[in-house]
């Protein structure tokens, strides 16, 4: 209602029903998102900023589009990452997400899959340390609040933005940003 103006409630309703269609899609795509990065139905622009990087990468994307295939790209240009991902409380889906994500980019092949929690930062300090790749998506959600896109607000200094922009910084990370459109 804030964002788009709606003032009927039937309008709104329609639009919560559309959201939840396009939720449930992305859900089953996960069972099958393998097939599609492999029948190559999306292209890669701008791969070029992967082969010239000397230096750790700092892949910064949104929950756009499908996301998952984030892990395809990094697959297909031999980028190992850790991803920091949001261990869900549906538990049936996040064993589905996870499914996914490491048949496309296993743990044995160099990937490594960091919940977020209070531990995650050690975690990924120590991954940085060690030369590693990091994939960050920042258009996070605290206390019911998306932090971006901003929409003009002030992005909080705690957020995954921030982070990445000082975990780049301390670990000489070049930072990539992606969009899965």
């Amino acid at each position: 209602e804030q964002l788009q103006g709606i003032k009927q409630h039937s309008a709104r309703e329609k639009m919560i029903v559309r959201h939840m269609d396009h939720l449930g899609r992305i859900f089953t795509e996960y069972t099958i998102v393998h097939r599609l990065a492999k029948a190559a139905r999306f292209t890669i622009e701008g791969a070029q900023h992967f082969k010239k990087s000397d230096q750790p990468v700092l892949i910064i994307s949104a929950h756009t589009a499908h996301w998952e295939l984030v892990h395809e790209v990094m697959h297909q240009h031999g980028i190992p990452a850790a991803v920091i991902y949001d261990p869900i409380e549906y538990s049936l889906r996040l064993k589905v997400a996870m499914q996914a994500r490491r048949k496309m980019c296993p743990e044995e092949n160099g990937y490594k899959y960091i919940p977020a929690s209070k531990s995650a930062g050690r975690e990924v300090v120590q991954w940085l340390k060690g030369g590693g790749n990091l994939v960050i998506f920042c258009d996070e959600e605290v206390d019911s609040t998306i932090w971006a896109p901003a929409f003009g607000r002030d992005i909080p200094y705690s957020g995954n933005l921030a982070k990445a922009v000082k975990l780049a910084t301390k670990y000489n990370m070049k930072i990539v940003p992606m969009h899965i459109k």
